[in-house]
């Protein structure tokens, strides 16, 4: 083959992998063929259309990426990409046009899709193979179904379960999702399928609310990369303060906390903040304004994080009032006295950064 060429394989016939010409066993390829009714796809029909559009930007995307290399003629081997990958896993064929069109958009943002190339079905050669590509992928991306793989000696846990350990041991962020109103979980008959959808981190989203966790998850993961690492505050955590029914605002601030390499502890309202003060320093204090806490409560614990703070002369914990819903604002009793902060739910980057630095000197001082 001529070195400057690039190959696109259209299949119009259902041929296995080992009747197919060497070099092309293992090429994905663009499927004009249902595999169900055995025939190819009607020109004009919405399958048909689907994929020539799968086809057209494949082709697209190549040829511009051909003419911005100078030496596109050359043979590049089997060299990694400098570009950054995600992991799109593979499935069940049910889920092959859905997968098709996040691999679309994963590729729209800038992301190689991993794996290029269809696996071997043999476990070890399969194993070898995810391994490789999940060393490159910045996340691991999953959409399940109604069904599963089948569960076999070699694969246990299907091609899902294998796909899903070795992402999570190779410390690759995970995104799971099945597309919302497709799945009916009246007629799965497999309990471990049934235990694959109901897992914790497996969310119910339609497709674009997939697409659009996917951009956050990615963004959120460039941002925790450009930064450089926080350093190190020894045993000073911070203590969140909030109110039980509003621990989901907690988590977002923590989230954020963690994401920097920060610790931290959530003390709820029914836990004495002056008891865990006296036994503990702390970078800093954030009392959370959430959906449920009334005014009078937060402007009584707005005294108390002033107690606290004089308390701990001469390196003062800071002092952060956080707003979720940031509507809560307006809810406010009382102006938050000089040395506290306020940032919500909603605050960018940069405001986030300031409170970030400021619990890092804190921290860091002794």
């Amino acid at each position: 083959m001529h070195k400057g060429f690039r190959l696109f394989v259209v299949h119009l016939a259902d041929i296995p992998e080992d009747d197919r010409p060497e070099g092309l066993h293992d090429l994905i390829g663009f499927n004009f063929f249902d595999k169900e009714l055995k025939a190819e796809l009607v020109p004009g029909s919405g399958e048909y259309s689907k994929e020539l559009l799968k086809l057209r930007e494949k082709l697209a995307g190549k040829l511009k990426e051909m003419q911005q290399t100078p030496d596109c003629g050359e043979e590049k081997g089997d060299a990694p990409s400098t570009s950054p990958s995600v992991f799109l896993a593979e499935g069940t064929q049910d889920l092959d046009n859905e997968r098709a069109a996040l691999a679309m958009y994963i590729e729209k943002l800038g992301y190689r899709v991993l794996p290029a190339k269809l696996y071997p079905r043999g476990a070890q050669e399969f194993a070898e193979m995810l391994n490789r590509d999940l060393g490159e992928a910045k996340l691991f991306v999953q959409l399940l179904g109604q069904f599963g793989t089948r569960r076999t000696e070699d694969f246990p846990e299907g091609y899902e379960g294998l796909q899903l350990d070795r992402a999570k041991a190779a410390n690759v962020p995970v995104l799971r999702a099945y597309a919302r109103d497709t799945v009916d979980f009246d007629k799965i008959k497999s309990e471990d399928h049934r235990g694959v959808l109901e897992a914790s981190d497996v969310m119910a989203l339609d497709l674009e609310e997939f697409k659009a966790a996917i951009k956050e998850k990615l963004t959120e993961l460039a941002l925790r990369e450009a930064k450089p690492a926080a350093p190190d505050m020894g045993d000073k955590p911070i203590l969140i303060h909030v109110m039980g029914d509003d621990l989901t605002s907690a988590f977002k601030i923590r989230d954020r906390l963690e994401a920097q390499g920060l610790t931290y502890e959530i003390v709820q309202e029914d836990e004495s903040l002056e008891e865990f003060a006296k036994i503990r320093d702390y970078a800093g204090l954030v009392l959370v304004y959430g959906e449920q806490s009334s005014g009078k409560w937060i402007k009584q614990r707005m005294r108390t994080f002033m107690d606290i703070r004089l308390s701990k002369q001469p390196v003062e914990p800071a002092c952060i009032l956080y707003f979720d819903p940031p509507e809560k604002r307006n809810q406010l009793l009382a102006s938050p006295p000089p040395f506290f902060r306020t940032i919500d739910s909603s605050s960018g980057e940069p405001e986030f950064q300031q409170f970030v630095k400021e619990l890092i000197t804190r921290g860091t001082t002794s």
